[in-house]
């Protein structure tokens, strides 16, 4: 769900940006559309260019993945983070390692946008510009996978503006527990509210060095 930290780079080309969001949208409308690298190579050379932007970036986000949460910040700071988090969510049926490792992608988008503000709106106003019909279509012909809700979830995606929430505890919160939901976990007690701000401290404590393991 690290939307942003994939994108920010991009802003000034939608097909791209939109392919780096591609795999997240996918996690969401069907999750059994993968997209592999080996299959989104073949489509670099293609005579569309929008097609080649949007493969590119799925690739770009492909790539980041590996870099990211490879490094050693990242394991750095999920210790920290499952620390926090251990003592409010032990005993539910929720994943630590997965819940730790989302916040930590979640709280970089944000202190991202602290630090390029006026960038959540880029990033939307750049995303108006893709026709997501296209993209839901592409995106079966690269999968072999019916996407039959990608290009509502696109629409959607752009109005809720998720990434303005990212900056606020509570809205934060809100959203966290609506992934719990589409996940079919347990919600998230109260209190995990209020261990929000530690997390956050700590991820945007580390905010250049995560910028550079992104960079590679």
């Amino acid at each position: 769900m690290n939307y942003f930290a994939h994108g920010f780079r991009f802003l000034d080309n939608p097909y791209f940006l939109a392919g780096t969001s591609l795999p997240d949208w996918l996690s969401v409308v069907n999750r059994r559309a993968r997209l592999r690298r080996a299959t989104l190579i073949r489509y670099l050379d293609s005579h569309d260019e929008r097609l080649r932007q949007m493969v590119s970036g799925a690739i770009q986000h492909l790539d980041d993945d590996i870099r990211f949460h490879n490094a050693p910040v990242f394991s750095d700071i999920l210790v920290q983070v499952l620390r926090v988090i251990q003592p409010v969510v032990n005993g539910r049926a929720i994943p630590l390692t997965f819940l730790a490792h989302l916040m930590i992608e979640v709280m970089f988008d944000a202190a991202l946008l602290d630090r390029f503000p006026s960038d959540a709106e880029e990033y939307y106003a750049a995303l108006s510009h893709v026709n997501p019909h296209w993209i839901e279509t592409a995106t079966e012909m690269i999968t072999g996978q019916r996407v039959g809700n990608l290009s509502s979830f696109i629409r959607l995606f752009c109005k809720e503006g998720i990434l303005h929430d990212y900056k606020d505890d509570q809205a934060t919160f809100r959203r966290m527990n609506q992934v719990m939901a589409r996940l079919r976990l347990p919600p998230l007690p109260s209190s995990f509210l209020h261990v929000l701000p530690h997390i956050r401290s700590l991820v945007a404590g580390r905010e250049f060095d995560l910028r550079r393991a992104l960079d590679g």
